[in-house]
């Protein structure tokens, strides 16, 4: 993981949160909803467009290094950094550190299971997509606790 906060490490470099990168992803895709719907589709375009935001350069320039990683590899960091993007570089939720590693523990279980794919970065992508998923259900519908925020 990334040394600072709102930064995530991909193939490709560290993608950075700014508001220029903000300003960016919201002046192409119209919302970040509609740049995460891309990312889901696995939109090479679009991707290329946010790695090129979060490295603070331009499109041209990244296109070469993207292709080469693959959209597959990158999904899953592209999509992490998005996110904290859209919540001005800070975490929106977290997995208690026991929860995180029960939760990668179970989708590396998984991943291990199907053939070939073990110890490569569509494996990666995936543990790292369960695990995200996984903080975001626990965010949305778990019940707050007395040391959140907001909470007496």
């Amino acid at each position: 993981m990334a040394a600072n906060q709102g930064e995530v490490d991909t193939p490709v470099g560290t993608l950075r949160c700014t508001l220029r990168a903000s300003k960016e992803v919201t002046a192409y895709f119209g919302n970040f909803i509609n740049a995460n719907q891309r990312i889901a589709n696995l939109d090479s375009d679009a991707i290329t467009v946010l790695v090129a935001a979060g490295l603070e350069k331009k499109v041209k320039e990244v296109e070469d290094i993207v292709f080469a990683a693959g959209v597959v590899t990158l999904k899953a960091p592209v999509e992490r950094w998005l996110n904290l993007l859209a919540n001005g570089g800070k975490p929106y939720h977290k997995l208690s550190v026991q929860d995180e590693t029960t939760v990668r523990d179970a989708a590396d279980e998984f991943v291990s299971a199907l053939p070939g794919y073990k110890d490569t970065p569509f494996a990666q992508a995936v543990i790292d997509s369960i695990t995200d998923l996984s903080a975001t259900f626990l965010a949305t519908f778990s019940e707050p606790t007395q040391d959140e925020p907001g909470n007496a």
